[in-house]
């Protein structure tokens, strides 16, 4: 019984071992180097190191719109190391807004990087990509400057407020959200870009509705 009791032991640890093994190889290219097939082995280490820091994932199948051309940056600062130019009107991946910092953690094409948030405009999922969908930018023709309101002058207040408008195929706007900036400006802002025109959008050629961002300043 001793015997076949030790012949059993045998069995199991060699199987054991063979199956460690096993593993190993299929981690290990014909080289013996580890292979990984996730996003991070495509960075480079420094920003590698940067996405690891500050938890930024590799997909979030959120998306976005690039309204100007814009640098993809390593980093985020202009300083950064360049990793190529996106051009307006290119879709790119939201991964992650990093507010102190005021850029986007993005990714186009194979590329990843950050873009600051001025030239990038949020998609809502892939509903809005595709009801909206246009490779010409509408362009304001008809700007507008509202005077400060009376209510906040002499406050320490930015006289610029980011909107986001839905133009229509005549160049109206038919949708406004507000953004960011004094919320004092607010309603003024909302009212002031309902008088705004533009060129429409474009898709293949034909006008189409379309999302932008448009700041209003006020004057004093």
């Amino acid at each position: 019984m001793k015997k076949i009791g030790l012949i059993f032991s045998l069995l199991f640890f060699g199987l054991f071992a063979i199956a460690q093994n096993t593993d190993t190889a299929m981690l290990s290219d014909t080289s013996g180097e580890s292979v990984d097939n996730s996003a991070a082995a495509a960075l480079p280490a420094d920003l590698s190191k940067v996405f690891s820091d500050n938890a930024i994932p590799y997909s979030t199948g959120n998306f976005g719109r690039i309204i100007s051309s814009t640098p993809l940056r390593a980093g985020f600062t202009k300083s950064s190391a360049l990793v190529k130019t996106i051009v307006s009107g290119d879709e790119v991946e939201l991964l992650k807004f990093l507010p102190e910092e005021n850029v986007w953690a993005v990714k186009s094409g194979k590329n990843y990087g950050f873009v600051p948030i001025s030239s990038v405009m949020k998609l809502k999922k892939n509903v809005e990509l595709e009801k909206y969908k246009h490779d010409v930018n509408p362009k304001l023709v008809k700007g507008i400057t509202p005077k400060l309101p009376k209510s906040v002058r002499g406050l320490e207040i930015a006289h610029k407020v980011m909107l986001k408008v839905l133009v229509n195929k005549k160049g109206k706007v038919e949708e406004v959200k507000f953004l960011h900036g004094p919320k004092e400006l607010k309603e003024q802002a909302l009212k002031a870009a309902k008088k705004l025109r533009f060129t429409p959008a474009k898709y293949r050629g034909k006008d189409v509705p379309a999302w932008t961002k448009v700041p209003v300043n006020f004057a004093d």
